[in-house]
């Protein structure tokens, strides 16, 4: 009986501790995506100018390679997740100082 409830309570923490991974996985890809269309917002609204624009896409692409390498062993460590997240709030705080600096992109740029 002892062994039984020992092993539903380990199938049950393993699959908890998955479900948490996926969604947190998912939680800094659904950053990435919302900080991606901020940026089209922002060429398409005219808050961002084309070299602004430029190096924010190359700060995004950044983090989606260091996302694939930590995730290339098969697994995103606590201290992995945590310097994602800590790139993606740099990157959303360059895109909101970027977007409101009151530079706008005129036609000729």
């Amino acid at each position: 009986m002892k062994t039984i409830i020992a092993a539903t309570i380990a199938t049950t923490l393993s699959m908890a501790c998955l479900a948490a991974s996926t969604a947190e996985a998912a939680g800094i890809n659904q950053r990435q995506a919302a900080q991606r269309e901020s940026i089209r917002n922002g060429i398409a609204d005219g808050s961002l100018t084309r070299s602004e624009a430029h190096r924010l896409g190359a700060s995004q692409a950044r983090l989606e390679r260091k996302e694939q390498h930590f995730r290339s062993d098969g697994e995103l460590t606590r201290r992995e997740r945590a310097n994602l997240q800590a790139t993606a709030d740099q990157n959303r705080a360059r895109i909101y100082r970027q977007r409101h600096d009151d530079q706008v992109r005129t036609s000729d740029e």
